[in-house]
């Protein structure tokens, strides 16, 4: 199942931890974290809205990931509030990993890597800033290992959990 088909199955409202680091030495602030997962009816697209909290102030950030067959290439978009993250970017030249898709753009004249990606058991964003002095170190990290609603990939209707219904083959 590709990367893409994942996050489909991920569709539905995520909570989680949510992690951000000012500086390569500072320890992160954490949060509590919401994720949203949609995915297009036609498999085209998948969008991913994050929400969280920091210092009182709240943050929000937008994925918009489609997938080309021509070229078997993932695009997207980033558009963030947070001063320590992009606010607004095109991402091309996205390519499955083991941490799964990764994406590649510029913010004026820096650089960044936003990864997104699906298991079994949660959902993954992190966000590198390749211009900084450390740029293997994430600037942001959020996992989602709890599903709070599950939205069917047929049909109209969310279902709240319990009971957690199966909406691919992947999910456990």
């Amino acid at each position: 199942m590709s990367e893409l088909q994942l996050l489909r199955c991920a569709q539905g409202v995520w909570t989680g931890e949510h992690r951000i680091w000012f500086t390569p030495t500072s320890p992160a602030a954490r949060s509590t974290s919401q994720a949203m997962v949609l995915a297009s009816r036609k498999q085209a697209a998948v969008a991913v809205a994050l929400r969280w909290a920091t210092d009182r102030q709240d943050y929000d950030a937008t994925l918009l990931l489609r997938s080309n067959p021509e070229d078997r290439r993932f695009y997207g978009r980033w558009a963030g509030s947070h001063p320590r993250l992009p606010r607004n970017i095109v991402l091309r030249g996205g390519a499955s990993s083991r941490h799964g898709i990764m994406l590649h753009g510029e913010d004026g004249d820096r650089p960044w890597e936003i990864t997104i990606g699906r298991n079994t058991h949660e959902v993954a964003v992190t966000v590198y800033d390749l211009a900084a002095s450390r740029p293997e170190l994430p600037v942001m990290h959020a996992t989602y290992p709890t599903r709070l609603l599950n939205v069917p990939l047929v049909g109209d209707r969310a279902t709240a959990i319990p009971p957690l219904k199966r909406t691919c083959a992947t999910d456990p």
